[in-house]
């Protein structure tokens, strides 16, 4: 019976081979370029998992979607959207040999993109918005913000609205951690909390060190320097 062709010779791994391998400087090539395509989306995905504050984005969905369109007409934007996703669809149908693989495949990320919004939303906590409120004003190096002098809040029929106290118990390192909306006395508070804690470690990193034996005589000096120069700002609560 005849031999099945060499693999390296057709295929996937052919393609590879001829398009990534051929050369010597072809796998530099694609060596650097795939490190720094793994840097990008290593980096990427860590922000957008574990940076990123997409509330802003779930909270204010309607609002980006559909802008100040009247919310009783609304359906006629969503009519709008459906036909030409419609229409579309049956465009590419039409031109194109779709198989019936691919079909199910397109079929199943409409539903899942349509289906996974809403469960998400069922299954997670809203957001908390954090507002700082009082009569003392908040500096933050150059910037000064000014508390709401008088909290209140707008809301549907039938929303339920809580307001709570938030207690620190004198500690900067939950206000550093804040999560949410914020305005801008809020982020005034978190900017200051953040560079209190930021100083504080380089202050014991710096500390640590000089306590060792490991540093030339230029570098003890240049971090006794900076030791010096060192201000720690005063506590956010106390």
């Amino acid at each position: 019976p005849p031999k099945p062709p060499p693999v390296l010779t057709t295929g996937v791994l052919a393609w590879l081979r001829e398009n990534l391998f051929k050369t010597t400087f072809d796998i530099i090539l694609t060596f650097i370029g795939g490190g720094i395509a793994f840097a990008v989306i290593a980096g990427l995905l860590t922000w957008a998992i574990s940076a990123a504050n997409w509330f802003v984005i779930t909270q204010n969905l309607e609002q980006l979607m559909t802008g100040t369109f009247p919310r009783d007409i609304v359906w006629r934007v969503n009519l709008a959207a459906l036909l030409c996703a419609f229409v579309i669809g049956l465009t590419i149908y039409a031109y194109t040999r779709v198989t019936r693989g691919l079909l199910i495949v397109i079929v199943g990320l409409v539903l899942i993109l349509t289906l996974l919004p809403p469960i998400l939303f069922s299954l997670t906590t809203p957001a908390a918005a954090f507002v700082a409120a009082g009569d003392e004003a908040v500096i933050s190096g150059s910037q000064i913000e000014t508390p709401q002098p008088i909290l209140g809040f707008i809301g549907r029929a039938g929303e339920v609205v809580t307001i709570e106290r938030v207690d620190f118990e004198g500690r900067d390192e939950q206000i550093g951690a804040l999560a949410g909306f914020a305005d801008r006395a809020t982020n005034a508070l978190i900017n200051l909390a953040s560079a209190r804690l930021a100083a504080q470690a380089r202050q014991a990193e710096i500390t640590r060190l000089l306590a060792g034996d490991l540093l030339t005589a230029n570098q003890r000096a240049a971090l006794t320097t900076e030791l010096d120069r060192l201000m720690i700002p005063p506590a956010v609560v106390g």
